[in-house]
């Protein structure tokens, strides 16, 4: 009998208790409405549900974000809407949650309001909808999804792949999956895709992601098509524009760095060719010091003719590492003529 009275005591109790945290969701101090949105997340009482759905207009973001997770945590068909809704309010950071409460619930009534917010919303919070969409696993996302792989951002780029990968949606054509594994640097997948990726590891050259960078110059290199010479010489000298928005891991990217510049060098050495000996010639004649260096280099890998009265005349600039650079050149065409 005891066991039984305290039990009932209990539920009275918190009853009570959910009454109160209601009624705190009305009270003049937001802090006091935040504190009880989230007591409430905890406890979990379904209760809560409608007069939580009202605080939602709140006009304090903190106590929406709160009340949208509160939702969330409590769970059932009626919370879905309501919570759809809020990924149009004003605030990001509301926005941005009520889109990881709709990845938790997992309702399939919100895939469709997600894949709007890819058209507007910035960077960072598409990979956080990419996150959200992977949980459902309704195939209607991946078509959005991959129209995204080309995002500004790497780490958004992965989380996107990764997000693909969840709803099993590889992409079909080989252009799109040259995007889907540079994104998830994939670099041996992209060697064997060929030709069919050089334009998009050409765009990849562009990002502020170092590690990109510097793995897709050696893949451009390994595949060895023309289409690459130009844009790789744009960035030995340092030429080629940087994405905005990209992860910059280095302050000063284009301080010399002898080793990249090395590494650019011998993939356009590997591409070769016509068109790689006579831009070559030409950077030869006109560039800085640093960059005559690295061009000598490179046509010293080509092993060109052509490139032989050229480098003869370099062997009279006035730097010393371009003289250097020239003679090697020198040696490795006329031993390959030999």
């Amino acid at each position: 009998m005891g066991t039984s009275n305290n039990s009932l005591k209990r539920k009275k109790d918190a009853l009570k208790k959910v009454e109160i945290l209601i009624k705190d969701l009305k009270h003049e101090n937001p802090n006091r409405r935040e504190r009880a949105a989230k007591i409430l997340s905890e406890i979990g009482d379904a209760r809560a549900v409608e007069p939580l759905k009202e605080t939602l207009k709140d006009k304090d973001s903190n106590v929406r974000k709160n009340v949208i997770w509160a939702l969330a945590m409590i769970g059932g068909p009626n919370v879905v809407e309501p919570l759809i809704q809020m990924l149009k309010d004003e605030n990001r950071s509301v926005r941005a949650r009520a889109v990881t409460a709709l990845g938790k619930i997992g309702d399939s009534r919100a895939v469709e309001p997600l894949i709007q917010t890819l058209k507007y919303e910035d960077s960072v919070f598409r990979g956080e909808v990419a996150i959200a969409l992977s949980k459902m696993g309704d195939s209607k996302a991946i078509e959005p999804l991959v129209k995204i792989l080309k995002d500004e951002r790497s780490d958004v780029r992965l989380v996107v792949a990764e997000s693909l990968q969840n709803l099993g949606g590889e992409p079909e054509n080989d252009t799109d999956k040259a995007y889907y594994f540079i994104a998830l640097k994939n670099w041996s997948e992209l060697v064997r895709l060929g030709e069919a990726a050089v334009e998009p590891l050409i765009w990849a050259l562009k990002d502020a992601d170092f590690s990109v960078q510097w793995e897709t110059v050696d893949v451009l290199g390994e595949i060895g098509d023309e289409r690459a010479v130009e844009p790789l010489i744009q960035l030995l000298k340092g030429e080629l524009d940087v994405r905005e928005g990209s992860i910059k891991e280095r302050p000063d990217f284009w301080e010399p760095d002898f080793e990249f510049q090395e590494r650019i060098a011998e993939a356009i050495g590997k591409i070769g060719g016509k068109k790689a000996v006579e831009l070559l010639i030409q950077e030869l004649e006109d560039s800085s010091s640093y960059v005559k260096e690295w061009v000598a280099m490179s046509l010293g890998e080509i092993r060109d003719s052509r490139a032989i009265e050229p480098l003869i005349q370099a062997l009279k600039d006035e730097d010393e590492e371009v003289r250097i650079a020239a003679k090697k050149a020198l040696e490795k065409i006329k031993g390959k003529k030999s």
